[in-house]
């Protein structure tokens, strides 16, 4: 990160020294850094958040079309959210930059996003509409599983919400920015699970029983049924699966 931090400084350099405009690309990836380096520094967290808010506040007020760096107010906005918890407090703010972009239902990030959002309001079920949305559009968005993994917790579905958040793991690398917190969304609702009075294997069937699933499963994830949800495997199955599954 700090040598990520060193190039991005000396391409401002270079803009400056031949006297051209830092250009808005730069200008979204150096905010899109801080966001993403929040992440990985927790002890940072809210230093790096703000800034890349600053950062993206500059940047969608001199070019409100720049729908991109909307979307990515809009994400650290929640993200301030998650931190604080004061969303009431920017909500009519994070409304109005929605308003401003008219693609935000065909960008699979601001999909997410806008569910995040719904989340945050109350309403699962335009939430959960938006994520099997994205979902159709890729079913590898790690982001998605997470967001799927927030609703299902707000709905006090935790098998649901743990394998959603297990799905998010499953599918971001390893080098992500993001795994340490999926990581520990999955190991804050394990521990919770078991420290609870909660009998695992009746809250597995009642959940499934409350979405059918189907026979068809993803071979990404191995053992889908739908977005954010695991089946348990035969026997046979982890038999034949054991050398391709990751522990």
């Amino acid at each position: 990160w700090d040598r990520a931090e060193e190039t991005l400084l000396k391409a401002e350099a270079l803009y400056s020294k031949r006297n051209i405009k830092n250009p808005l690309s730069h200008q979204f990836q150096v905010a899109h850094f801080h966001r993403l380096r929040a992440y990985v520094e927790e002890q940072n967290f809210e230093s790096n958040i703000e800034k890349s808010e600053q950062l993206l506040r500059q940047i969608v007020e001199n070019n409100s079309k720049y729908t991109t760096a909307t979307i990515e107010l809009i994400t650290v906005l929640l993200d301030r959210c998650d931190l604080d918890g004061k969303f009431e407090e920017r909500k009519a703010n994070i409304v109005d930059l929605m308003k401003k972009v008219n693609k935000i239902n065909k960008n699979l990030h601001g999909i997410v996003q806008k569910a995040r959002f719904r989340v945050y309001e109350g309403n699962i079920d335009e939430a959960m509409t938006l994520l099997d949305k994205a979902y159709s559009m890729s079913n590898t968005y790690h982001l998605g599983f997470y967001v799927r993994g927030t609703a299902f917790f707000a709905q006090k579905s935790y098998v649901r919400s743990l394998n959603a958040f297990r799905s998010a793991l499953n599918n971001c690398s390893e080098n992500s920015p993001y795994k340490n917190m999926y990581q520990k969304k999955a190991d804050m609702i394990q521990g919770l699970l078991e420290n609870t009075e909660i009998d695992f294997e009746e809250l597995a069937r009642e959940n499934a029983s409350l979405h059918p699933t189907s026979n068809q499963t993803d071979d990404n994830e191995g053992f889908r049924t739908e977005a954010g949800m695991v089946r348990r495997r035969t026997q046979r199955e982890s038999e034949a699966k054991m050398d391709t599954i990751p522990e």
